[in-house]
């Protein structure tokens, strides 16, 4: 009887995790797309399920949209290294390097946080863009700006903000966050992620970006 019982729990145990876990997978793919799981590296295809540990690596040419089943998406650009650290209830990714573009919807009572070095930005509920591995300094710098929603950005040192849609922030070698702030290559970034609709590749050359707020001193 007692064997019976501790099954059942283990059954329900195990039902419960996988109902609370994200339904990940590629729905999108397009060029050089490797999926690294454990030792081995797989070629990304549409349609292809995702675990918690995968890292996504784009090619040149590489561009893959992974869907978090109705929770939202992530396009990952060329050249870009992501992992996901987590997909529970609250799902964690990491930029190692490149940008992605974060859209989220329902996170029925869950969170999103994508980390890209110090930096942590946490949402319920958005969209927006974030470049990482430009470095000036001796840390890379990070990029993120704000379509729709809050974003809140927290760094390991105890920094935090808050930016809006329509605001842009860089946080410099992972210690310093400008002002949140209206930057012009925001608007010419490619927020679609629906390949039915147009066009997927967001083409903004990420050297551009620095061609605008580095004219300011935030010392």
């Amino acid at each position: 009887m007692h064997r019976k019982i501790g099954a059942m729990l283990l059954f329900l145990l195990i039902l419960l995790g996988t109902l609370s876990a994200v339904q990940a997978s590629i729905d999108f793919v397009d060029g050089r797309v490797d999926i690294r799981r454990g030792g081995s590296i797989l070629a990304a295809d549409f349609g292809m399920d995702l675990v918690a540990g995968d890292v996504i690596i784009t090619g040149e040419d590489g561009l893959a949209i992974i869907s978090l089943a109705d929770r939202g998406s992530i396009k990952v650009q060329p050249d870009t290294t992501l992992s996901l650290n987590s997909l529970d209830s609250d799902v964690e990714v990491e930029l190692q390097s490149g940008a992605v573009f974060s859209r989220l919807e329902r996170l029925n009572g869950g969170s999103y946080r994508l980390r890209a070095g110090t930096a942590f930005a946490g949402v319920r509920g958005t969209e927006f863009y974030t470049a990482y591995g430009k470095t000036i300094e001796d840390l890379p710098d990070v990029w993120l700006c704000v379509n729709e929603g809050v974003v809140d950005v927290s760094l390991q040192n105890g920094a935090a903000v808050s930016v809006a849609a329509g605001e842009g922030i860089n946080i410099l070698s992972g210690r310093d966050i400008t002002p949140p702030q209206f930057f012009a290559w925001t608007r010419d970034l490619n927020w679609n992620m629906d390949p039915s609709a147009g066009e997927v590749l967001d083409d903004t050359d990420l050297e551009t970006l620095y061609n605008d707020p580095l004219d300011f001193d935030y010392d």
